[in-house]
């Protein structure tokens, strides 16, 4: 994807996530956005496309990430009779 929306697009949300395996990490920026038809997609943003602001938001937001991954992933898999 480029770096601009399409004409008619909604970006609905963003977040950092820091990724990496055996000699590589990355950290990126995701976002979900739909088209002008409703359709979603989600791309992301490679560091040298982040701006300084992204950059500085980066470690609050990828921290955020996982703390509310692990929440859903807590909520979404327990046992039918607990809270």
């Amino acid at each position: 994807m480029s770096e601009k929306l399409p004409n008619g697009a909604t970006l609905h949300t963003a977040w950092a996530e820091r990724c990496d395996g055996p000699g590589w990490c990355n950290e990126l920026i995701w976002y979900v956005w739909s088209d002008s038809t409703g359709e979603h997609h989600i791309d992301a943003l490679q560091p040298d496309e982040q701006t300084t602001t992204m950059r500085t938001l980066f470690p609050l937001s990828a921290a955020a990430s996982v703390e509310m991954t692990r929440a859903v992933h807590t909520h979404l898999t327990r046992k039918k009779d607990e809270p």
